[in-house]
């Protein structure tokens, strides 16, 4: 089942919410597809809702909602840089991915481009050591949580079920590093 067109930022939005979607929640939807006519890999059109929402034998479903209504998962934050007058942060963002096989110990990622592909539709500028960071401006609220308070009502706006519109925000948990 294939989206209506998109524009290219939707789909960079649509493809790093998938991405970000099977890092934190252990999932593996499918992003891409191969086009035998341009031997290229391209989207397959089909967004994180629909992913969520395809009833493969009433599986996908349950589990993708149920792991998003159950299952506390956390996004550290890390302030790299504060402004000397205090209005401006540069804030870096990881996830654990706790899924892995026993064998093997937790991967942390840095998913500070995912979250700005998400929010902004670009790509997160580099600080001066070469590390994507968000520039966040203003002051007198934690902008750690303001920051992931929007990645998860992004993330999950199109999600339906028993979700409400205004728990979305507090879906994702943030912490500090």
């Amino acid at each position: 089942m294939k989206t209506k067109k998109m524009t290219v930022k939707q789909t960079t939005q649509e493809k790093a919410k998938i991405y970000l979607f099977n890092i934190l929640y252990g999932f593996r939807f499918d992003v891409d597809e191969f086009n035998e006519d341009t031997k290229q890999f391209e989207w397959n059109g089909i967004t994180l809702a629909e992913h969520i929402e395809n009833n493969k034998e009433g599986q996908i479903f349950k589990s993708a909602l149920e792991s998003i209504k159950s299952e506390e998962v956390y996004i550290y934050a890390l302030v790299r840089r504060v402004s000397a007058n205090g209005m401006n942060r540069q804030i870096s963002f990881f996830a654990i991915d706790s899924k892995r096989r026993l064998s093997q110990p937790p991967e942390i990622y840095n998913i500070t481009n995912y979250v700005s592909q998400i929010l902004e539709g670009k790509n997160a500028p580099q600080n001066s050591y070469g590390e994507p960071v968000i520039k966040v401006t203003g002051a007198g609220m934690d902008m750690r949580f303001h920051v992931i308070y929007n990645l998860s009502s992004r993330l999950f706006v199109d999600v339906r079920g028993d979700l409400k519109e205004s728990d979305k925000g507090y879906i994702l948990k943030q912490r500090n590093l």
